[in-house]
């Protein structure tokens, strides 16, 4: 019974698959980021691309620009407390 429970747990471990496998137009990516030092504070930019619009280009038609997004945020240090 021992061994039977031990092989379950080994098989359980291997069929795990990708079940959080994210495809490349789910995913925004950082292009650009950008740090300023203003006030004793910091203010960090960044540019942000969405490929979704890039993935279905599959003809030779020119498409509508990516959106580009621009976060901003501030803080008293780069890191976390």
């Amino acid at each position: 019974m021992k061994r039977a429970w031990i092989l379950v747990c080994i098989v359980s471990l291997l069929l795990s698959g990708c079940w959080d496998n994210k495809e490349v137009q789910d995913i925004n990516y950082i292009t650009a980021m950008g740090v300023d030092y203003k006030d004793n504070k910091y203010i960090i930019y960044v540019q942000m691309l969405d490929f979704a619009t890039i993935a279905k280009q599959e003809s030779s038609k020119p498409t509508e620009k990516a959106p580009i997004w621009v976060g901003r945020g501030t803080g008293t240090t780069l890191t976390k407390p």
